[in-house]
């Protein structure tokens, strides 16, 4: 099974978790704008054939970087682990 984990990055906008999961799936286009970033998540999941998506730091996450990865579960079928430690 390919598992992705990532972990997320102040202040966990929709940009920043896409430059996140871009920079864990070591792609090196990880600018441009959100819609660019989007399509080229949703592409290089599919190409690397990513089964699991991990992502640390749940807690940092806005609303609407965690409703993309609802979209990321709804459109490509890839389950999405959100966790979080507090220490």
């Amino acid at each position: 099974m390919k598992v992705l984990y990532v972990r997320t990055s102040q202040p966990g906008k929709n940009t920043n978790l896409f430059i996140d999961l871009l920079n864990a799936l070591k792609h090196p286009l990880n600018s441009g704008t959100l819609r660019d970033l989007r399509e080229r998540i949703r592409g290089t999941l599919k190409e690397y054939q990513v089964k699991l998506l991990t992502v640390d730091d749940a807690h940092i996450l806005k609303r609407n970087a965690m409703v993309k990865l609802i979209k990321i579960h709804d459109d490509l079928k890839i389950p999405v682990v959100m966790y979080s430690l507090f220490g």
